[in-house]
């Protein structure tokens, strides 16, 4: 059985997360914990992320160790697995301008929209 202790984690409510911020695929992240911004890098470079996965036995129980395995990506899953952190950024960015999860104010999406078409050359 698992022995739990009093130790505080990066889960914690009240502690704060270290962020960094990366450029990765031609697009500024800000505020990523270290984890995110290494796969991302590393997804930039290698196609691929890095990741630790728990080991078992033969009957499926965990064996207390991990082996970290090199996860290759195919094109479409790379594109998906960034525009994902892309929606993650501006929700997290549009949270902290309203406090809730409404929309943002009209001057975000205006602002946003000018982006976007400043990104597509219009």
């Amino acid at each position: 059985m698992a022995e739990f202790s009093e130790a505080r984690s990066e889960f914690d409510e009240d502690v704060e997360p270290e962020t960094v911020a990366i450029t990765a695929f031609n697009r500024e992240f800000s505020d990523v914990l270290p984890g995110l911004a290494q796969a991302l890098k590393t997804l930039e470079g290698e196609g691929a992320i890095y990741a630790e996965f728990a080991d078992t036995d033969e009957s499926g129980r965990f064996s207390g160790t991990f082996t970290r395995y090199r996860v290759k990506f195919n094109p479409p899953e790379i594109v998906e697995y960034v525009q994902a952190h892309i929606a993650m950024q501006e929700f997290e960015n549009s949270y902290k301008l309203t406090g809730d999860f409404a929309l943002p104010p009209r001057s975000v999406l205006a602002a946003k929209a000018l982006q976007a078409m400043a990104w597509l050359g219009l």
